[in-house]
């Protein structure tokens, strides 16, 4: 009997009914990306590790990504596109590195 992880199980399904390819002009266009999911948010969508590279269709805001593999908007207080905060309209390219925070609070 083969086992999976839930990580594995979320590879599989969840990017794989997303990842689809679209043709331009005859070609495939894709982009190379890394998401990183912290902290509460991981467990809405059964994400476990600290990161995962995928190919993405674009073009693709980053609020369409969170919305595309899973993550409700309301969990997610903030994005960061290389390590830097981004409006949720922003457009992800090709190498970039995404990250998904949730609401802070605290005193």
């Amino acid at each position: 009997m083969v086992m999976y992880t839930a990580m594995d199980f979320w590879k599989r399904t969840v990017l794989s009914n997303w990842n689809r390819q679209k043709l331009i002009d005859g070609q495939v266009v894709l982009l190379n990306v890394k998401i990183t999911i912290h902290s509460h948010i991981k467990n809405c969508i059964n994400f476990e590790g600290d990161s995962v590279s995928m190919e993405i269709e674009k073009p693709c805001s980053v609020e369409e990504l969170a919305l595309r593999i899973g993550i409700p908007s309301k969990e997610i207080g903030f994005y960061c596109i290389d390590q830097k905060i981004k409006p949720k309209d922003t457009l992800v390219n090709d190498g970039d590195t995404i990250e998904f925070y949730p609401h802070i609070e605290g005193g």
